[in-house]
C-alpha cells in the first residue's frame, strides 16, 4: 500500500498554494487518469470513484478546499443529466441533494459533458443547480471534446458572468482524441431502422468497408440519433441482389447466403451517432431480438453472434444451440428445421439486454453450410417478445479499480451452475474454478458461489508492472459455452510515487494545528514532525485519506508540538 511521508521544519512556516480551480473528472471518460495528470498549474484534480456517492465526494473535497472558487465537472451528459460515477444527476435528483448542493461555497461551476445545458430539460436543470448553489454556471449544449469527432470546449449556455477559465492547455485537448459523449436511456422503446443510405463505398455492391447510415432510429431529451452500419469482413457470404437490408417493421433483416459449402458471415459494426453527423452517442437499456433463427438441417443452419450485452435470455424450450462465438460474443446457432414466417417463437429466437450505456455494438450473421439465400431477423429497441419459461444467463462481471499494488485483489460477479467453470485472465494468465466439488481450483481464485462474487489475488511471481490490463472473466456451462465479462481496461496499476498537498493552515502559529490535505483515495499518510530543524522528524502521526483523497490530523488530540519559530 502506498504511504507518504510529510515533514516540515520548525523554522518553517506551515504553508501551501492555495488551490483556486478544482476539476472533478468521472472514471467512465477516456483517458481519464491521463488527463488527470495534464491540468494547468493551480488546478487541482481529482477522479470521481465509481462506488460511492458522487455529490457526496465533491461536497467532502470543498469543504476540505475551502479556498476553491471555480468547480469543473468532466463527464458524459445529456440534455438535463451529468453521468458520474453510479449516480445520474438530474432534475429530480438535483432536489433530493438539496442541502449538500447548498453548501458548495463556490463562485463559478463548469460543466463539460455533452449537451447537458441543451433544451428545456437542460436549461431547467442549469437554473435550478444555479438556485441551489448560488454559483454562475456555466454549461454546454453541443458534445464537447475533440473537433475530429463533431466536439468543442466551449460552453455556450450560462447563468451568470462566468470568467473564462482553462484546465488544459490547447495541446491537450488536441491530443485527447475523445468525446463527452451524449447519454441517451431508451428505456427498451423500438429503435427504428427503416430508412438508410449509402454513405461511402459501392453503390452497386454490397461489399466489406461499405458504410449506411439509418436515420433518426431514436429519438430522446431532444437528441435524434443516427445509426451507422459499417460492413466490415464478408467471408465466403452474398447478399441477395446485392442489397443490405429488406427490412420490415423497423428491423434490421438482410438476405445473405454462403458461397461455400463450409458456410460463409458477414460482419457488422453498428454505431449510435447525433443526427446527421458523426458525433458518437451511447444508448442504455435495449434489447436486441433475433427471431426465426432456424435452417434446412443440422448442417445448414443460420446463427448470429453478438456481445457487450450485460444478460440474455431463451426459452427453456429454444431448439437454438448456444456456443462461443469469435472475438468474445456469443452464438445463438438456428435451430435445425425451418420456421414459416419471420416472427418470434419460443424455440427460435434470442433476446440479449443491453442495460449498461454503449456507442457501437458488432454482431456476426452467417450460416454454417451451403445453405441459398436466408433472411434474417434483428430487431433493436423493445424485446420482439416474450418467452413462455425464459431463462436469463447473465455475463460475469469485473470490478474496475486503480492500485500501486503489483499483487493486487480482483474481484468480480459470476452467476456459477453445478459443473460451470469460471476462468480469469489477467496478462496472459488464467485463473480456474470449477463448481463441481473438485480441489483443482487455482488457489489463488477464491469463489462464494452462493452469493456469486469471486477474488483473485495476483500471486508473487505473476506480479503486475504499472499499466492497464483488460481481466476477462468468463464462464464456461457443461456444454462447454462461454460468457465473458462485457468490460474491458478494468485493472489500473499505477506504481507512480503520489502526490500531497497541504491545503490548512496555510500559515499558523498554533502549536497544536489541525492539518488535512489531500492525495490520492484510500493512501496511508504519515505526518512527520522536525521540531529543532535538524531534519529529522521528532514525532510521527498516521492517517488514512478517505475515499475523495482527504486526509487530516489533529495534533491537539496527540502530543502537542513544541511553539514554532516565527516564519
Amino acid at each position: 500500500m502506498k504511504s507518504l511521508n510529510l515533514m516540515k521544519s520548525h523554522s518553517t512556516a506551515i504553508a501551501t498554494q492555495k488551490i483556486k480551480q478544482l476539476l472533478f473528472i468521472d472514471a467512465n471518460v477516456a483517458n481519464h487518469r491521463e488527463l488527470a495528470t495534464q491540468t494547468l498549474p493551480g488546478v487541482q484534480s481529482l477522479i470521481v470513484e465509481p462506488t460511492r456517492d458522487s455529490v457526496e465526494q465533491i461536497t467532502q473535497a470543498l469543504q476540505q478546499y475551502s479556498s476553491i472558487t471555480c468547480l469543473h465537472i468532466l463527464s458524459h451528459g445529456s440534455p438535463g443529466c451529468l453521468y458520474l460515477g453510479r449516480d445520474v444527476l438530474n432534475l429530480d435528483r438535483l432536489t433530493s441533494y438539496a442541502e449538500k448542493l447548498k453548501t458548495w461555497s463556490v463562485d463559478s461551476i463548469l460543466l463539460y459533458g455533452c449537451n447537458v445545458a441543451s433544451g428545456d430539460a437542460g436549461a431547467e436543470f442549469i437554473e435550478k443547480l444555479h438556485q441551489l448553489t448560488g454559483a454562475k454556471i456555466a454549461a454546454s449544449i453541443t458534445p464537447t471534446g475533440h473537433i475530429s469527432l463533431g466536439g468543442n470546449w466551449n460552453l455556450e449556455h450560462q447563468v451568470g458572468t462566468v470568467a473564462k477559465s482553462e484546465i488544459f492547455t490547447p495541446q491537450v485537448k488536441d491530443n485527447w482524441k475523445g468525446i463527452l459523449e451524449t447519454v441517451l436511456n431508451t428505456n427498451f422503446t423500438p429503435l427504428n431502422f427503416t430508412t438508410y443510405s449509402l454513405v461511402s463505398g459501392s453503390s452497386s455492391i454490397v461489399q466489406t468497408n461499405n458504410v449506411y447510415r439509418y436515420t433518426n432510429v431514436f429519438t430522446g431529451s431532444g437528441v435524434t440519433v443516427d445509426a451507422k452500419l459499417t460492413i466490415t469482413n464478408i467471408s465466403n457470404a452474398s447478399f441477395q441482389n446485392q442489397i443490405l437490408d429488406n427490412n420490415s417493421n423497423a428491423r434490421f433483416e438482410p438476405y445473405i447466403g454462403s458461397t461455400n459449402s463450409a458456410g460463409g458471415y458477414v460482419d457488422f459494426k453498428f454505431e449510435f451517432v447525433e443526427s446527421g453527423t458523426n458525433t458518437p452517442v451511447q444508448l442504455q437499456n435495449f434489447a436486441v431480438t433475433g427471431v426465426d433463427v432456424d435452417g434446412n438441417s443440422t448442417s445448414a443452419r443460420e446463427y448470429q453472434e453478438i456481445g457487450g450485452f450485460s444478460s440474455y435470455q431463451v426459452d427453456q424450450t429454444t431448439q437454438l444451440t448456444i456456443q462461443s462465438g469469435s472475438d468474445g460474443r456469443t452464438r445463438f446457432l438456428g435451430r435445425p428445421s425451418s420456421l414459416t414466417g419471420v416472427s418470434f417463437d419460443n424455440t427460435a429466437a434470442y433476446i440479449a439486454n443491453f442495460t449498461a450505456p454503449v456507442n457501437a455494438l458488432t454482431m456476426r450473421i452467417g450460416v454454417n453450410g451451403n445453405t441459398g439465400d436466408r433472411q434474417f431477423s434483428v430487431g433493436l429497441g423493445t424485446a420482439l417478445g416474450t418467452f413462455t419459461t425464459p431463462i436469463t444467463t447473465t455475463a460475469s462481471t469485473v470490478t474496475s479499480q486503480t492500485t500501486n499494488d503489483i499483487t493486487p485483489t480482483i474481484t468480480g460477479t459470476a452467476n456459477l451452475a453445478t459443473n460451470d467453470t469460471l476462468n480469469v485472465q489477467v496478462n496472459g494468465v488464467t485463473y480456474t474454478f470449477s463448481n463441481d466439488g473438485t480441489a483443482n481450483d487455482s488457489p489463488n481464485l477464491a469463489v462464494n458461489v452462493a452469493s456469486k462474487t469471486w477474488a483473485l489475488t495476483i500471486p508473487n511471481g505473476s506480479e503486475l508492472p504499472q499499466g492497464t490490463y483488460n481481466v476477462n472473466a468468463s464462464v464456461t456451462n457443461s456444454s462447454g459455452v462461454s460468457l465473458f465479462d462485457q468490460t474491458s481496461s478494468e485493472l489500473v496499476v499505477d506504481t507512480t510515487p503520489p502526490t500531497i498537498t497541504i491545503t490548512s493552515p496555510t500559515t499558523t502559529k498554533d502549536t497544536t494545528p489541525a492539518i488535512s490535505g489531500i492525495t490520492e483515495p484510500n493512501l496511508i499518510v504519515t505526518v512527520s514532525i522536525d521540531t529543532n530543524g535538524d531534519s529529522t522528524p521528532d514525532v510521527t502521526y498516521t492517517t488514512t485519506a478517505n475515499g475523495s483523497g482527504n486526509w487530516s490530523v489533529d495534533l491537539e488530540t496527540a502530543t502537542p508540538l513544541p511553539a514554532l519559530s516565527p516564519p
